[in-house]
């Protein structure tokens, strides 16, 4: 049986298809996405309204041409579909006959932006069916799944002259996170050592400060985790002490 996405695409569609886009028949798209939600990907095409569904094809494919969903004439062709992207994805119906074939990603995967995701329509002539728009659209995907977690030297004994450390820890962030620190309810401008565990499957990114500081300059400690790309920021409890032993 033949690639399905080799047949999807001919090299007349692939030159149909910049063909478009070079006389602007093509609409691009950048939003914003969180880990694990659902989000809307734009596809509308008013022209074709009052069209009947199988005079038009609907082809929603990454630039790699992995396949999120196939409406032909009408009809959801799943067995083009490609895995990581299975029980994902879904039209809105009772729009699609309006033109809007905007499409819903569900559980959105930090992957789900390496590639820009295109819509193309394709609408039924003389010659057979001809490609009649394109868009594309880029996710900026953000995510955050734990929170913070400050320890402290505990209940060992210390003096005034001894370096005490702290470690913040949180997991599941993406993209990168940055750790900040406040001391004595102020931004700490030191430079804590970081470890940073980095998952090549899911992309999510699990961090590690150590802030190492003199025992008499501390009376309470917090860590911040702030996002990046969102600048969302979550703390951790706040950490107090008592008066070091000199």
């Amino acid at each position: 049986m033949k690639n399905p996405r080799a047949q999807t695409w001919s090299p007349t569609l692939i030159l149909t298809v910049l063909q478009i886009i070079g006389t602007g028949l093509a609409s691009n798209f950048q939003i914003k996405a969180n880990i694990g939600e659902n989000v809307t990907l734009p596809c509308v095409f008013p022209a074709v309204q009052g069209l009947p569904l199988t005079d038009i094809r609907v082809f929603w494919q990454t630039s790699s041409d992995d396949v999120l969903m196939y409406l032909d004439s009408g009809i959801v062709k799943r067995i083009h579909k490609t895995n990581r992207y299975s029980n994902r994805t879904h039209f809105f119906g009772e729009y699609l006959s309006r033109g809007n074939f905007s499409l819903l990603l569900a559980r959105v995967v930090a992957r789900d932006e390496e590639e820009v995701i295109h819509c193309y329509i394709q609408v039924k002539d003389n010659t057979g069916f001809s490609m009649r728009y394109s868009s594309g659209v880029q996710l900026e995907v953000s995510g955050c799944f734990s929170q913070p977690l400050l320890e402290g030297p505990g209940n060992n004994s210390y003096t005034c002259k001894d370096s005490i450390n702290f470690t913040c820890t949180s997991m599941g962030e993406y993209p990168k996170p940055q750790v900040e620190w406040v001391v004595n309810h102020e931004k700490h401008h030191g430079h804590p050592s970081e470890t940073l565990d980095h998952d090549l499957n899911t992309k999510l990114f699990n961090i590690s400060s150590i802030l190492t500081i003199t025992a008499s300059a501390v009376e309470t400690v917090q860590c911040v985790i702030r996002n990046t790309r969102n600048q969302k920021m979550r703390y951790s409890v706040q950490l107090s002490f008592p008066n070091c032993i000199m």
